[in-house]
């Protein structure tokens, strides 16, 4: 028991003898990220290609429709 009361003995005071922490750091507000901007834009395109697809889809679907109701008349 003596040995665990020797070793809180000596951490005690190596703590009292360690330099005092250093002096508080004011924090700085966080800047705003660049990439943000070109990180939408690079969502933006593939979305609007994929909705410019599938209306481009849409009408050769009823072009065909009403192509083929056309011809059979």
């Amino acid at each position: 028991m003596s040995l665990i009361n020797d070793a809180l003995k000596r951490a005690k005071e190596a703590q009292q003898q360690a330099p005092p922490p250093p002096p508080d750091l004011p924090f700085r507000p966080v800047e705003p990220a660049q990439e943000s901007a070109r990180r939408s834009l690079g969502l933006l395109l593939p979305a609007a290609l994929a909705v410019l697809a599938l209306l481009a889809l849409l009408f050769a679907w009823r072009w065909a429709q009403i192509r083929h109701a056309t011809e059979s008349s």
